[in-house]
């Protein structure tokens, strides 16, 4: 038993709770293997590092190196110094420059390294000589060949023997081989030029010199480059070996024309498993199975019933048959079927009877194209015409709208409206013979399908497009005797009509009297002003009174 103490408490559905505290070290078997999950969470890319109080605490790596979640370690840029290295005896290794010199630290024998003041490579001997190998100029086409180990490098030409290994391919110009001879390029795995192959005689073929043997060129031998059997597709046999009368046995041969000729009438009968197949009758007994069908001269048929010939004939004698249901046929000469029990379905007009099953109301079915109703409920008919109907009360009657086609106006309500002037206001003709819109404050009077949205404007907001009459009466005075025009426009840009009047006018209190009217169509949204023009100069006119009218005709 061990020596530690434990405190379990048991529910009453039988579970068991160690108490806080009583689970130590000693009591985790050390083969657990407790999985990482069941351990504190650790924040991403931290590590578990031993702190003051020998405790693991989870901390983030820092300095020069650190670490991500994955694993990876990362040092930072610059982080390795001159004093980090090891300095080897023997081996080449950069050294820091001594302060303000342009020297290099010592370093072992036959080292290169680089001066940071110069640029130059320096040489560290054992006697601690240096000598500047400074890099120079080499003339064009020259390359820094390598002097060997332990030597410096110095400038010169490649030597193809010398300082160039492996071979040429043949898309750099090369062959792609280390050697060859004429003929023998096609060796090359990377050569695919046919035209590096050398020329032969028509026919011949690159033939396989043998295991480590160059091709050549020659005839083809059937005994000695050719292997299998020349199909009959290619004017062979297909065969290996054949004799007279065999050939049939080849499974490739088709042709009909290779079997032995045989006499007429024969057929060629199998000679049973693995005898070659012979020519002969064909015995009904032996050789033919199936039914022979009326058309070659049998019934067609295995099995017969009743008594008597089989019914091959088209018109035979049945006494008492029983004939289920037949899929077609012809009663014209047929009597006797009882109409209560043997007839089925209604007879149609064309076959004298009536068509229907049920009637209603009383006398005979109106079957005629033209029959006499009288007080029919007639419902509601898909179609008809009532050209020559009678009585028919429009106000119960008749539905929609009547058009302006058929005698109406198209339209289910009235349309008219009016304005007149409320507030004298002067017109300003700025231009002799432009049109102005009349000045002044207008109200709107009686509307119906129009509205009144400025001054001295009517506007159609009816959606059928309907004729208007339109007319105006008004009283004006001008500044001067002049001639002035007024006149209807429809949506601002288009004069309807006008009327001219001349007046000696010369100032306010003498008025002109003018009436104005026309017909005009307007659709939805369209409108009328009253415009005026002084034809002679640019006077001014002032309208004392103005009334504009607009009562739809259709």
């Amino acid at each position: 038993m061990p020596s530690d103490t434990y405190t379990l408490t048991i529910s009453d559905a039988g579970v068991s709770t160690p108490s806080t505290g009583s689970v130590t070290n000693a009591s985790v078997a050390a083969n657990a293997a407790i999985a990482f999950s069941k351990l504190a969470t650790l924040t991403s890319g931290n590590i578990l590092v031993g702190n003051s109080s020998n405790v693991a605490a989870s901390v983030a790596l820092s300095g020069n190196v650190t670490v991500s979640n994955a694993g990876v370690a990362t040092i930072a840029n610059d982080a390795v110094t001159f004093a980090k290295m090891q300095n080897v005896s023997g081996y080449s290794i950069l050294a820091k420059p001594s302060s303000g010199s342009g020297d290099v630290a010592e370093v072992a024998s036959s080292s290169y390294m680089l001066e940071a003041s110069t640029g130059f490579l320096r040489q560290a001997d054992a006697t601690s000589a240096r000598s500047t190998l400074g890099l120079t100029d080499a003339a064009t086409g020259n390359a820094l060949l390598s002097g060997g180990v332990g030597t410096a490098p110095a400038y010169g030409k490649v030597g193809l023997s010398t300082h160039v290994t492996g071979t040429l391919p043949v898309a750099n110009g090369g062959t792609g081989l280390v050697s060859y001879a004429v003929g023998d390029i096609p060796y090359a795995s990377g050569s695919t030029t046919l035209a590096k192959l050398v020329d032969v005689a028509t026919g011949n073929a690159l033939l396989s010199g043998g295991i480590g043997a160059a091709p050549v060129y020659g005839k083809i031998g059937l005994t000695t480059h050719v292997s299998g059997n020349l199909p009959v597709g290619n004017g062979g046999t297909g065969l290996t070996s054949y004799a007279v009368g065999d050939i049939a046995y080849a499974s490739d041969i088709t042709t009909l024309s290779k079997l032995n000729a045989v006499a007429t009438g024969n057929a060629l009968l199998s000679g049973g498993v693995g005898a070659a197949p012979a020519y002969g009758k064909v015995g009904l007994t032996t050789h033919v199975s199936g039914i022979l069908p009326v058309a070659n001269g049998g019934t067609g048929v295995t099995t017969s019933t009743g008594s008597g010939a089989n019914a091959l004939a088209t018109s035979p004698t049945l006494v008492t048959p029983i004939l289920g249901t037949p899929t077609s046929g012809t009663l014209t000469s047929c009597t006797g079927l009882p109409l209560t029990t043997g007839v089925t379905g209604t007879l149609p007009v064309a076959n004298g009877g009536t068509g229907v099953t049920t009637s209603t109301g009383s006398g005979a079915n109106a079957l005629a194209t033209s029959p006499t109703l009288v007080t029919p409920i007639l419902g509601t008919p898909t179609s008809g015409t009532l050209t020559s109907c009678t009585g028919l009360p429009l106000t119960t009657g008749v539905t929609g709208t009547l058009p302006v086609a058929n005698g109406g106006t198209g339209a289910t309500q009235s349309a008219y409206g009016e304005c007149y002037i409320s507030g004298i206001t002067a017109t300003t003709i700025a231009t002799a013979g432009t049109y102005v819109k009349v000045a002044g404050t207008t109200t709107a009077g009686t509307l119906s399908n129009f509205t009144h949205p400025a001054n001295n404007r009517l506007t159609y907001t009816g959606t059928v497009t309907r004729k208007f009459l339109v007319t105006a009466a008004l009283s004006f005075h001008g500044t001067n005797s002049n001639d002035y025009n007024f006149a209807f426009h429809k949506n601002t840009s288009s004069a309807l009509t006008m009327s001219i009047i001349s007046t000696t006018a010369t100032g306010a209190g003498n008025l002109a009297h003018v009436s104005c009217q026309c017909i005009v169509e307007l659709a939805t949204n369209d409108f009328i002003e009253m415009f005026v023009t002084n034809i002679d100069a640019s006077n001014n006119a002032t309208v004392d009174f103005m009334n504009i009218t607009a009562m739809a005709l259709i």
